[in-house]
C-alpha cells in the first residue's frame, strides 16, 4: 500500500505543480498563449548519446544561453524554459535548451548505471558544443544556465568548460543529505521513483546509482571545483520559495568564491510563476521581464 501511495504521488506530483505554477501570483498579470518551440535539433555527447534540443535564434546575437533543465518529466518543455527561451530571445539572446539523457527525444544511456554525473556533464558539454557550432553565437559569450536539479550540473561542467562566459544556478537542490542521501533520510525512497519515472529507462535506474548522482549533483558536495576567478556565478531563487530555500541560498553565496552574486526574484515561486497546460502557455510576464532586466544588468555590467 506505502508502494502504491508513493507512486501515485509520483505521478500526481507534476500536473499539481504545474498547476500551481500556472495559478501563482495575480491574475492580471498572466498572460495566455499557445505554445511556441524552438526549431528542433539533435546532437550527440562523446559517447554516443543522442540528445533532443530546440534552438531560440536572435539574429543578431548578444550572447547565447544553453539551459540545463531540471527533473520534471516535461524536460525542455516545461513552461518555465519556454516562456524562459522567448524572453531571452525577445532580448537579443539565442537560446538552446535540451533534453537530458533519457528524457522526452533524447536517448538513454545504454544501462540504468549509467547515470552518472559524467554522462550528463558529458551532455551539458555537448549542448555547449552545438550552441557555438550553429555560428549564432561568438565562443567568449556563452551563458550556462541550471535549473533545479540542472544547477548542480553548472559547476562540474564550469570545471570542464573554464572559458564558458557567465554561468547562473537558478534554485538548486536543497538540504539533499538531510531528505534523500543521509542515514535515515525521509525522503529518499519517494525521490529516488520520481528520479526514474520522470525518465525512460529500460529498467529502473538502481537506488545505490541514483544516489551517487544526487550527492555528486548537491552544490555542497561541489565547492572544490571552483577557486578564485572563476566566471561570474549568479545565484537565484523566488521570493515567493520556502524560508529554507533562501536559507540554503545564503549557505551557497557565502560558500562560494568569488565572483558571485545572488538575487531573489520578487513574487516568484520555484518555476517563475510559468507552467504548459496542455498547448497553453500560462505564463507571469512581470515576473520573466523582471528577472530578464535583471539578467541584462548582470551579464553586462562592467
Amino acid at each position: 500500500m506505502r508502494s502504491l501511495l508513493q507512486t501515485t504521488r509520483v505521478v500526481a506530483g507534476p500536473p499539481v505543480r504545474w498547476l500551481r505554477s500556472a495559478m501563482h501570483g495575480p491574475i492580471w498579470r498572466k498572460q495566455f498563449s499557445r505554445v511556441k518551440l524552438g526549431d528542433e535539433l539533435s546532437f550527440h555527447t562523446t559517447s554516443g548519446v543522442r540528445l533532443h534540443g530546440r534552438l531560440y535564434s536572435a539574429r543578431p546575437a548578444r550572447a547565447g544561453f544553453v539551459v540545463v533543465h531540471g527533473w520534471d518529466p516535461l524536460g525542455q518543455s516545461h513552461g518555465y524554459y519556454l516562456g524562459l527561451a522567448e524572453t531571452l530571445r525577445s532580448r537579443g539572446y539565442t537560446v538552446l535548451t535540451f533534453n537530458l539523457p533519457g528524457y522526452p527525444g533524447s536517448e538513454a544511456p545504454p544501462t540504468p548505471y549509467d547515470y552518472t554525473l559524467p554522462t550528463l556533464v558529458s551532455a551539458v558539454r555537448a549542448a555547449i558544443g552545438t550552441l557555438i557550432e550553429t555560428g549564432l553565437v561568438a565562443p567568449h559569450r556563452v551563458v550556462l544556465f541550471g535549473h533545479s536539479y540542472g544547477g548542480g550540473l553548472v559547476l562540474p561542467t564550469l570545471a570542464q568548460e573554464p572559458n564558458i562566459w557567465r554561468a547562473i544556478i537558478h534554485g538548486p537542490s536543497t538540504w539533499v543529505e538531510k531528505r534523500i542521501t543521509g542515514p535515515g533520510a525521509p525522503q529518499r525512497d519517494f525521490f529516488h521513483e520520481r528520479y526514474w519515472r520522470y525518465m525512460a529507462p529500460k529498467s529502473p535506474v538502481p537506488l545505490e546509482v541514483y544516489l551517487r548522482v544526487a550527492q555528486a549533483l548537491y552544490l555542497p558536495e561541489q565547492f572544490h571545483l571552483v577557486s578564485d576567478g572563476h566566471p561570474p556565478l549568479l545565484l537565484l531563487d523566488g521570493g515567493d520559495e520556502e524560508q529554507k530555500t533562501w536559507s540554503f541560498s545564503h549557505l551557497l553565496y557565502e560558500s562560494l568564491p568569488p565572483p558571485c552574486t545572488y538575487y531573489s526574484i520578487p513574487g516568484a515561486d520555484h518555476f517563475c510563476n510559468t507552467a504548459t497546460l496542455g498547448p497553453l502557455l500560462v505564463s507571469d510576464r512581470l515576473v520573466l521581464d523582471l528577472l530578464a532586466d535583471y539578467l541584462d544588468v548582470w551579464l553586462w555590467r562592467g
